[in-house]
């Protein structure tokens, strides 16, 4: 008999963390799970970490060359064999209740194809989990609540039109650790995109709600561990896989919603901030050629303003921000997914 819930941990060199992740899932309340680890090919000693749990069948374990944690994620879901797919990263953890709780929402809802959690978020200046939930914090609710279709007490279904909103909110709300999904999702609407650096996750978020219901339960069931996460550090690199997704979700919701200009206004409004973000990272890196380039083509969506001009003058001047940083007062915006 097939179990009820896969959960997926792709993992590469976090064998110092990974333990901690599957113990989570081990001591949910829910206990119809099989767990697939996707070694996506750690050169450190994550085996050996993980052989008890090999040899006792706690855990399917299966290891590929490198190519990246939605390759990864990829391979876990094809050998998955549950009617519902979880993610969960492998330095992060979820709370005990976790895949019960989304379960159940799965079950009551049936028009809803993928459920999500508010979250906490762990850094190195924190010893644990136990603070405000990051979702809460950020008054996530009001600033969707007209796309809410129904609430029931913690539990919250969010129309269609939750797509269109999505990549304006900051932070990202839905969280991989939070995420369950229907298997017939994957049949649906395919798998990760690899092409993707950094960012896969959102992509395929956004192909998965846009025409469908979402759910979402208004409690801190996972835990995001932001300092061990080595990928999103690379600031250029996500930056670029970010415009381009963003690009993708833009040309669909043209084709969408061609009489809402409105909300066009605002995915261009996020292309050109983007597209800042990266020039000015490249300014502060002294990179004035690629920082032009960058700013040119954030005026594109954004128009000429104070704050892209000032950084493409300084730019074309080659004047370094240490020298000058009295002259471009602009805090640097780009956001970890």
């Amino acid at each position: 008999m097939h179990p009820k819930v896969s959960v997926v941990i792709p993992t590469y060199n976090c064998a110092q963390y990974i333990t901690e992740a599957i113990e989570s899932v081990l001591n949910q309340t829910y206990k119809d799970i099989e767990i697939i680890v996707v070694d996506d090919g750690s050169t450190d000693n994550t085996k050996e970490i993980l052989l008890t749990y090999i040899e006792e069948g706690l855990i399917q374990y299966i290891f590929q060359n490198n190519q990246g944690p939605g390759s990864a994620r990829n391979t876990g879901i094809k050998e998955s064999q549950g009617e519902f797919i979880a993610f969960l990263d492998a330095d992060d953890t979820i709370e005990s209740t976790s895949v019960n709780e989304r379960v159940e929402m799965l079950k009551k809802y049936k028009e809803i194809s993928l459920v999500f959690t508010d979250f906490f978020v762990l850094d190195n200046s924190k010893i644990n989990c136990q603070r405000e939930p990051i979702l809460k914090k950020n008054h996530f609710l009001n600033k969707v609540r007209k796309v809410i279709k129904l609430i029931d007490q913690e539990s919250v279904v969010f129309s269609k039109d939750f797509y269109y909103f999505y990549l304006r909110l900051s932070p990202r709300p839905i969280c991989m650790p939070t995420v369950m999904l229907r298997k017939r999702c994957v049949e649906e609407y395919g798998l990760f995109d690899t092409t993707f650096e950094i960012g896969e996750d959102n992509e395929y978020w956004m192909r998965i709600i846009r025409n469908n219901y979402v759910g979402f339960i208004n409690k801190p069931l996972g835990c995001y561990h932001h300092y061990r996460s080595y990928l999103t550090k690379n600031i250029e690199l996500y930056a670029k896989d970010e415009l381009r997704l963003q690009k993708q979700v833009f040309s669909r919701m043209i084709e969408d919603i061609k009489n809402q200009i409105k909300s066009s206004w605002y995915i261009k409004n996020i292309i050109g901030n983007s597209y800042f973000n990266l020039g000015y990272f490249y300014y502060k890196n002294n990179n004035f050629l690629e920082s032009q380039k960058a700013i040119i083509k954030s005026i594109k969506y954004l128009n000429i303003n104070i704050k892209t001009m000032k950084v493409l003058f300084l730019s074309i001047f080659r004047i370094p921000r240490d020298k000058l940083s009295f002259f471009v007062k602009n805090k640097d915006t780009s956001q970890k997914p």
